[in-house]
């Protein structure tokens, strides 16, 4: 039964957090326009990165200090509550009728739009590949550091840190750079990051060096928020 309450909650998540990713783009697409889109989308990330990193710090230090479970149920708890809270400010902002039209097309006609257009097509394979680099990478390499080098939570939540720092100075660099070369040469170069942290993963010694693991998790990081800044730069400048 706990097995299943876990699963049932993280799935819950997962679903809740991809309706909202989605809602969130064509606002992102309304507010901006072609000439700051990369700088405004960069600046969303340094913004939500920023707030992690403090967050993820508070998590640590109550995890470090005080041994109970109701400490990692009130930091859920209290994660629920912001997203509410910024879930109220989102309905503030106004929108245009485009997105409710857009959205009475039927999901097959969509399918068909989006397989019938070259440029869509392969959009969605940039977008498929980027995010599951990150989904399967960066999970597995926190997986690996806690089993299989044996560390304690709070030790393993430091390299959580560590990546969100890695996706503040991402979303720093895209926001000086993105406007300049487009998207596409920037998905390249993060994708690329990945490349490095498969092989540094596959050779890795059984002997645990914090340095050149910290390097991996800041170079997760700071090619995770690369990765999700070009994609959703490349969607509003290639969609209609």
């Amino acid at each position: 039964l706990r097995v299943a309450v876990i699963l049932l909650g993280a799935f819950g998540f997962a679903l809740f957090r991809a309706m909202g990713s989605v809602s969130m783009t064509p606002l992102l697409g309304e507010v901006t326009t072609s000439r700051d889109r990369g700088r405004f989308i960069s600046g969303n990330f340094l913004r939500s990165q920023s707030a992690y990193l403090v967050s993820m710090i508070l998590a640590i230090l109550a995890i470090r200090l005080i041994d109970g479970i109701w400490v990692y149920q009130l930091i859920i708890f209290t994660g629920c509550a912001v997203g509410l809270y910024g879930s109220q400010v989102l309905k503030t902002i106004p929108e245009t009728s485009t997105p409710r039209e857009s959205a009475h097309r039927t999901a097959a006609s969509s399918l068909k739009l989006l397989l019938s257009t070259p440029a869509y097509r392969r959009l969605l394979l940039a977008w498929s590949g980027g995010i599951s680099m990150f989904v399967l990478f960066i999970p597995i390499s926190l997986v690996t550091v806690k089993n299989g080098y044996g560390i304690p939570d709070h030790s393993a939540l430091v390299f959580s840190l560590i990546l969100v720092g890695g996706g503040i100075v991402s979303s720093l660099a895209n926001g000086s750079v993105a406007d300049h070369v487009g998207p596409r040469p920037l998905l390249i170069l993060y994708s690329s990051g990945f490349v490095l942290i498969c092989l540094y993963w596959c050779w890795a010694p059984a002997a645990f060096l914090p340095i050149p693991v910290a390097a991996i998790f800041f170079l997760a990081g700071f090619c995770k928020v690369g990765i999700i800044v070009c994609v959703s730069h490349y969607l509003l400048s290639v969609v209609r």
